[in-house]
């Protein structure tokens, strides 16, 4: 028993890379999905590597979405998403991690983190404020985009299907083993989301079987106002948009991002 044990908690340590990150390194581009108004740009993370996203920015004055995706598959799973984003007149940054979508290295939680700062840094040298980007995280990247923000104040924060922390999810799918001290990529929202100092707006589904519902609302309870809870009844870990998420995020980001940016630009006293 011991041995066998032994060898779970070996195999758990070796793989946990390939458990967390399951990338498509395919480089999609923008015009096979009906996106015309979207660009492939290049930049680079702090550590040199080459970064590709998916671009679509209107001017420096409309909201801005910075989409961090999911741990599988690329940018081009939710083309969807980024019609309607634009549709709705926000621009849109949907960023390609390293090794997803035609983009250099391999993922790693500082790799990540170095990702979205370099996303951040490209919006800023394109002339958009930080107060108008708008982080929209999803499953994983959830994860991303909490660490972002403790350290960024922006116009606002979306987290679809989050989580407390990766060790919290594995320990709840294998509780016999010590996660907690054996994954190396922990993605500790909880312990990062009171230093989020932006509106915040959560969803999650009542049914997710990969994410538990009582972790979105764990990270709601310890995250500061303003902030809302959307528990959609029904829904699973792949299909919030299936419901009235999109339409919900839309008039969260226009009530705190986009009116917000209006009211700002009158008590300026420009005509």
């Amino acid at each position: 028993m011991a041995a066998a044990y032994g060898a779970a908690v070996g195999a758990a340590t070796v793989a946990q890379r390939r458990l967390i990150y399951f990338p498509d390194p395919t480089p999609d581009m923008p015009e096979a999905y009906d996106l015309p108004e979207m660009a492939v740009v290049e930049f680079s993370a702090k550590d040199g590597t080459t970064l590709r996203a998916w671009s679509a920015l209107i001017g420096r004055t409309a909201p801005t979405i910075l989409f961090l995706q999911s741990n599988s598959r690329n940018v081009s799973a939710r083309a969807y998403r980024y019609r309607r984003w634009i549709e709705a007149g926000f621009s849109v940054l949907a960023l390609c991690y390293r090794g997803y979508g035609g983009s250099g290295g391999r993922p790693s939680e500082k790799g990540l983190y170095q990702d979205a700062d370099a996303a951040l840094a490209f919006l800023a040298d394109q002339g958009i404020s930080q107060e108008l980007i708008v982080l929209i995280g999803e499953s994983l990247g959830t994860g991303v985009a909490v660490d972002l923000a403790a350290r960024n104040t922006v116009g606002a924060v979306i987290l679809e299907s989050p989580f407390t922390s990766i060790p919290d999810i594995a320990a709840s799918a294998y509780p016999a083993l010590p996660f907690n001290h054996l994954v190396r990529d922990k993605f500790d929202s909880i312990s990062k989301i009171g230093d989020v100092q932006s509106p915040l707006l959560i969803a999650h589904g009542t049914d997710d079987r990969v994410i538990p519902y009582d972790m979105g609302r764990r990270l709601y309870e310890a995250a500061n106002q303003p902030k809302e809870f959307v528990g959609v009844k029904r829904a699973t870990h792949s299909d919030l948009w299936s419901y009235d998420v999109p339409k919900t995020e839309i008039e969260f980001i226009r009530r705190h991002v986009q009116k917000r940016q209006l009211a700002d630009f009158r008590d300026s006293g420009v005509s």
